[in-house]
């Protein structure tokens, strides 16, 4: 599945855009492909008063992000340098701390007109994050009314059985975990991927706050 990410940030816009590098070019031996980001980053002043986003701000700074990462003229050029029309383009926030101090629903809303000024079916953009109740109280259920786009929980769209990465150490599993309540050898050690990311979403476009965590 091909996947193209971003970050959003509040107060400035930053695109990350993987590319290919040979192992001679790290000077690593023995060393297959690696991937690097190229990071571009937009800000502008008060694009935020008192902790509120300023809509006419947002926009401009979306754009500039876009066409300086892929060297596209305009917006649309730039996201179909990225995605395809026939995409299903998951905008992954950050719903959880509220639309405060998470993810600025202002934000996600630049990035969704930007992605229906370049032609992309509403139905197919996804504004997602682990549970829908989140979604609901950080107000993207009505970013998604004004607009017709979809809005889905990731616990709630259940877990992909066939599709998960193993971890050298046990979890601790709780209610919602696919293996929540199993017992028996390794079980608590895959972490499942959501089908909503493997069956239903084809590009994921990240958009994260900035958050400290001490």
């Amino acid at each position: 599945m091909t996947r193209f990410s971003s970050i959003v940030l509040s107060l400035a816009f930053c695109l990350w855009q993987p590319s290919s590098e040979s192992a001679a070019e790290t000077n690593a031996p023995n060393r297959g492909p690696v991937r690097r980001a190229r990071v571009v980053m937009v800000q502008a002043p008060n694009a935020t008063v008192t902790f509120n986003p300023q809509p006419d701000k947002i926009p401009p700074m979306i754009q500039r992000g876009l066409t300086n990462l892929t060297g596209r003229a305009t917006p649309k050029d730039a996201w179909l340098s990225l995605i395809s029309t026939q995409d299903t383009i998951g905008l992954k926030v950050c719903s959880a701390p509220g639309p405060t101090s998470g993810t600025r629903p202002a934000v996600v809303e630049a990035v969704v007109k930007s992605l229906l000024a370049a032609g992309l079916p509403p139905k197919q953009i996804v504004v997602w994050d682990k549970h829908l109740s989140d979604l609901r109280q950080a107000k993207f259920f009505d970013l998604a009314e004004r607009y017709g786009v979809r809005v889905a929980g990731a616990a709630e769209a259940g877990y992909d059985e066939k599709v998960y990465y193993p971890m050298a150490l046990i979890g601790q599993l709780v209610w919602g975990d696919l293996e929540f309540g199993k017992k028996g050898e390794g079980i608590g050690r895959n972490s499942y991927f959501s089908r909503l990311v493997t069956q239903q979403i084809t590009k994921v476009v990240n958009i994260t706050p900035l958050l400290n965590h001490n």
